[in-house]
């Protein structure tokens, strides 16, 4: 156990379990007249981090922790790990992308992002495991991540659990890390620029931003502001990532407002090689039409495995990924990836037998 993640566990376990901290989300709902999705969740204890704390190559930074939906399985498995004892409660922080609590469909585009950043042929759930930790701006619980930057600053100014969230940022930020990811909105943004003398660079509308973070107690550290729109596309992430990095990448401002529009005739055909590749696997698979506006196919073998979803310019795929049922969401744009994915589509299905 590094220096970072002995001092934080003493200092939540003495804390533990969050008794004045629930009292200070209450508090803090009066205070800054947080109403409806904005208000903190006081029946939960604060989340300050999930993920790789002693080993990060990159950091990951939140608004704050979101609530889930009851009956969803990823967040019922949450809600147990946040409720039992403390060493539970800290272990499922330290597993979070390698457990049930793993919130696929949140972290695809970022993960995404880490392994691009990375030059790593990594799944999302892969690259954030064995690359990330995320640390939050504020630990508290709600169901709508928009709090403003004075909102932000007087929680991490005048609260205990504030105070230790600014510290586990500095802390990570010491230990200088190859990049900062923050994904969220505006607000919060201008708080964490503003607390870290930070600036952005360049701006490519509808993806995201990159600049740097700046103080007198660390060098510079690379910055990316990835939107949290879910219209971004998977290609532009992977274009502001190569920007990150320094690179010049030929970036027309079409692809921006029409992202992948030239490729809407090849769609059709990415789906049945994907199809076909999955139905390869077995004579056993059976498979199921989804409703809804876009065609889309579950397959199965005992349980479900994989689904498609076919978009005007592109394939979501989703596959088994652990026993446990939660999946991974990828993105193709190209025949190739199709190809690419024989062996996750493999392991998905033996997940599902």
């Amino acid at each position: 156990m590094t220096e970072r993640s002995g001092w934080l566990r003493q200092e939540i376990s003495r804390r533990w379990p969050c008794r004045a901290d629930r009292a200070d989300a209450e508090a803090l709902n009066v205070k800054l007249g947080l109403k409806g999705d904005l208000a903190f969740d006081s029946s939960f204890p604060p989340v300050w981090f999930v993920g790789n704390l002693d080993a990060a190559n990159y950091v990951l930074v939140g608004v704050n922790p979101g609530r889930g939906t009851d009956g969803d399985p990823s967040w019922d498995f949450e809600r147990q790990s946040l409720s039992g004892s403390f060493d539970r409660y800290w272990d499922s922080r330290l597993s979070y992308y390698r457990g049930p609590s793993y919130n696929w469909r949140h972290y695809g585009r970022t993960g995404t992002l880490v392994g691009a950043l990375a030059q790593l042929s990594l799944l999302p759930r892969e690259a954030l495991e064995s690359l990330c930790v995320q640390v939050e701006l504020v630990p508290f619980f709600s169901k709508s991540q928009k709090l403003s930057d004075e909102q932000v600053e007087n929680i991490r100014r005048d609260t205990e659990a504030g105070k230790i969230a600014r510290n586990l940022l500095n802390s990570c930020l010491d230990s200088s890390p190859k990049a900062v990811i923050f994904r969220g909105v505006g607000g919060a943004l201008d708080a964490l620029l503003a607390e870290n003398d930070g600036q952005l660079d360049t701006r490519f509308t509808g993806v995201g931003a990159v600049g740097w973070l700046r103080s007198s107690s660390m060098a510079p550290v690379r910055l990316i502001a990835l939107s949290g729109a879910w219209s971004v596309q998977y290609e532009s992430i992977r274009l502001l990532a190569a920007v990150s990095r320094g690179e010049t990448v030929d970036w027309p401002e079409r692809r921006l407002s029409a992202p992948g529009r030239q490729r809407s005739t090849q769609t059709p055909s990415l789906y049945e090689h994907a199809r076909a590749t999955l139905l390869g696997l077995s004579p056993d698979i059976t498979i199921r039409p989804r409703t809804g506006g876009l065609r889309s196919e579950a397959f199965r073998v005992r349980r479900n495995f994989a689904r498609l979803i076919q978009h005007r310019s592109w394939l979501e795929v989703h596959l088994l990924d652990a026993p446990g049922g939660f999946r991974t969401d990828i993105h193709v744009f190209e025949e190739s990836q199709v190809t690419a994915l024989r062996r996750a589509f493999a392991r998905a299905y033996e997940l599902g037998r």
